[in-house]
C-alpha cells in the first residue's frame, strides 16, 4: 500500500508506481464545504474508486498487474460560490434587510434638515415630491443610480417622514409626506395599471403602509 499526502487548498498533480494489489493513495484533506475534481490517468489496468473516510480523501486501486497512476486534483471552494449566487439571486431582499438595520441607527442621528443636505437624495425627493409617488427601478433607472444606494436613500427619506412607503401592483411604492395614501393608491393605479384599485387592494395597501416622523 502506498500512502500520499497532497495539500488541496492548490492544485496539484502527482503520480505513483503500484505493484500489482490492493492499494489505498491517500490524496487530502476532505472538506464538505468544497468542491474536488480529482482526474486519474493509468498507465496500465486498474479499477479506481475514490472514498472518503475519516476526514480524508483516498482513492482505492485494484490492479492485477503493475501500474502507474497519475492523479491531478483541483478544487473550487464551494461556500464561496453558494453566498455569491445567493446574494445575486436575493439582492433586492438582502438590501432591504440590510438597510432595515442600518437605516434606523443611521436615522437617528439625522434630524430632518440634516437629511436633505445629500445631493442624490434631494434629486430623488424632489422628484418624488414633484411626481408624488416613484419606486425604486424607476429610480434607479432615472438617475443612473445603483439599486442598493438607491434603496439606502428612499429608507432614510421614509425614516424621518419626509415620504411614505406601501405596497401596490406587486412592488414598493414610496410617496410624498404630504400626499394621502388613498389618493396615492388611486393614483398608483390609475397611471400603471390603468384601473382604479379595488377595495380590497387599497385596504392591502393602507395594511402594507410605513409612515415615521423625525424630529426637525
Amino acid at each position: 500500500m502506498f500512502v500520499k499526502w497532497i495539500d488541496l487548498y492548490s492544485a496539484c498533480v502527482f503520480s505513483v508506481d503500484l505493484p500489482p494489489g490492493e492499494h489505498l493513495v491517500e490524496v487530502g484533506w476532505w472538506n464538505p464545504l468544497v468542491w474536488y475534481r480529482i482526474d486519474v490517468a493509468l498507465n496500465g489496468s486498474a479499477a479506481v474508486k475514490p472514498v472518503v473516510f475519516g476526514g480524508k480523501i483516498y482513492l482505492f486501486i485494484n490492479n492485477i498487474e503493475p501500474v502507474s497512476v497519475a492523479v491531478g486534483v483541483s478544487y473550487i471552494p464551494v461556500f464561496p460560490l453558494a453566498v455569491a449566487l445567493f446574494l445575486l439571486l436575493h439582492r433586492e431582499e438582502v438590501l432591504r434587510k440590510l438597510s432595515a438595520v442600518l437605516v434606523p441607527l443611521y436615522a437617528r442621528l439625522l434630524r430632518v434638515k440634516d437629511v436633505l443636505t445629500n445631493e442624490r437624495r434631494v434629486q430623488i425627493y424632489e422628484y418624488i415630491k414633484q411626481r408624488g409617488y416613484t419606486w425604486p427601478r424607476e429610480i434607479e433607472r432615472r438617475f443612473n443610480m445603483a439599486y442598493g444606494e438607491v434603496v439606502w436613500h428612499l429608507q432614510v427619506l421614509e425614516r424621518t417622514g419626509l415620504i411614505y412607503s406601501f405596497r401596490a401592483l406587486r412592488r414598493r411604492i414610496y410617496a410624498h409626506g404630504a400626499l394621502e395614501i388613498s389618493e396615492a393608491v388611486h393614483r398608483v393605479f390609475t397611471e400603471l395599471a390603468g384601473r382604479a384599485p379595488t377595495g380590497e387592494e387599497v385596504e392591502a395597501a393602507f395594511r402594507t403602509a410605513v409612515k415615521t416622523s423625525l424630529k426637525t
